[in-house]
This record gives structure tokens, C-alpha cells and sequence, in this order.
């Protein structure tokens, strides 16, 4: 008897730190796809990507178990918001016959991101050291790397696309067409 509660508490311990994320984002979807339609999605999107970028690295240094179940449950509220946001920031951006292939991009992005998600993961768990540089620790660690990478990419070439239209060699930047589409479908009802 001994044995199988033993077993039995060492499979609900990871089934609590999963579901404390996952509960939190599928709560928090349609609450943050609701406050995309009213407001603007581009600070959801933003204000979401950072603050799950903290509460990653935030976590990564965490020893108590009570406050990585907790803070884990604020980066799936984070995390939800960047879903809806970028569902809406893609219909503004792009045209009626582009979204197709946009859509499709974004909906690949996620199955690749989940199937070498695994890998990736097999291969960070390999990190032989203790402590500080236990191989979990490090999955938070390597996220909040590529997601300061991908801000800073973001921000580059935001503004080289800002550039280049001021100075008249891009002539295709979307604003016009993302104020108008933002303006016709951002109306309270």
C-alpha cells in the first residue's frame, strides 16, 4: 500500500503544476479575446508577451512549490491573452485574400512549435548540474530568451518598416488599411 501512494503522490505533483497553467489560459481566452474586440489588440498582445517573458524568468528562480504553482497560473492568464490578440492583429493586418495563408502560417507555427517543443525539451532535460541549473529551471530560462529575441526582432523590423515608408521605397505598410479595419469592427454591441 505504501508503495502505490507514493507512486500515486509522484503523478499528481506534475498533473497540479500542468493544470494550475492550463486551467488558467483556457479560463482566461474568451475574457481576453472580448477585451481584444472592445480595445485595441496590439497592447493585449504586447502587454501579454511581456509579462509572460517575466513570469518565466521569475519562475525559473523560484524554490517554494506554492508560489510556482501560483505564479505558473498567472503566466497561463498572460499567455491567454496573446491567442486572441493575435487572431484579431492578423484580420487587421492582412488583406481579405491573404488571410488564408496567413492563418496558415500561424496555425503551423504552433504544431511545429508543439512537436519540437518535445524535442527541445528532451534535450534541456539532459542538463546534468543540480540546484540553480536543474534542467526545469532551464525550460523557463531558454522561453524568456527567445521571447526577448523575438521582441527585438519585432521592434527592429517594425521600424525598418517605418523607414523605409517614410522615406518612400514601401509603399504596401498597412496602416491605413489596420486604423479603418480597427475603426469598422471595434464597436460596442
Amino acid at each position: 500500500m505504501g508503495h502505490c501512494k507514493s507512486r500515486f503522490t509522484r503523478i499528481r505533483s506534475p498533473l497540479k503544476r500542468k493544470t494550475s497553467f492550463t486551467v488558467t489560459f483556457a479560463s482566461f481566452l474568451l475574457f481576453w479575446g472580448r477585451f481584444s474586440d472592445l480595445y485595441s489588440p496590439k497592447p493585449v498582445f504586447c502587454y501579454g508577451f511581456l509579462g509572460l517573458g517575466i513570469l518565466n524568468l521569475v519562475i525559473s528562480f523560484l524554490t517554494d512549490k506554492y508560489s510556482f504553482l501560483i505564479l505558473r497560473a498567472i503566466s497561463g492568464i498572460s499567455a491567454a491573452a496573446l491567442i486572441p490578440s493575435s487572431y484579431r492583429l492578423i484580420t487587421a493586418v492582412f488583406e481579405e485574400h491573404e488571410l488564408p495563408r496567413a492563418f496558415t502560417v500561424y496555425s503551423l507555427s504552433g504544431a511545429l512549435g508543439a512537436s519540437f517543443g518535445v524535442q527541445i525539451g528532451g534535450l534541456v532535460e539532459l542538463i546534468p548540474y543540480g540546484g540553480q541549473m536543474n534542467g526545469w529551471r532551464w525550460y523557463f530560462r531558454i522561453t524568456t530568451a527567445v521571447m526577448y529575441v523575438d521582441k527585438t526582432l519585432l521592434e527592429h523590423s517594425a521600424d525598418l518598416i517605418v523607414f523605409q515608408y517614410r522615406c518612400g521605397h514601401l509603399n504596401m505598410f498597412p496602416t491605413h488599411r489596420v486604423k479603418r479595419r480597427m475603426s469598422s469592427t471595434s464597436g460596442k454591441g
